[in-house]
């Protein structure tokens, strides 16, 4: 039997496991709810479908193609946008950090 926390399947936002979870944000965000926020909250103001594209993937959980189909965009677009919005966050909580 494997421990879940060697293994990578630790349980994450939206109820995937971290080898399912794509992506890079959740070990900042769990060190600083407050700093994700207030970056969601920018996020939001620059690009409100990117802010409910995070929304989507991160905290509800839903896959690539939920995520197009309630967008009403591309499979291809909400992953590119995906990449964009955790590299901005992870980006703008890190520079939080630093201030």
């Amino acid at each position: 039997m494997t421990d879940a926390s060697q293994s990578g399947d630790e349980l994450q936002p939206g109820g995937t496991t971290g080898a399912e979870h794509d992506g890079g944000i959740q070990q900042v965000a769990a060190e600083s709810q407050d700093a994700l926020d207030e970056a969601l909250n920018k996020l939001g103001e620059m690009d409100a479908d990117k802010r409910k594209l995070v929304e989507l993937r991160y905290f509800a959980g839903c896959n690539v193609e939920e995520t197009a189909k309630v967008l009403g965009k591309s499979s291809a677009t909400v992953k590119r946008d995906w990449r964009v919005a955790k590299a901005w966050l992870k980006a703008e909580m890190s520079r939080g950090d630093q201030a």
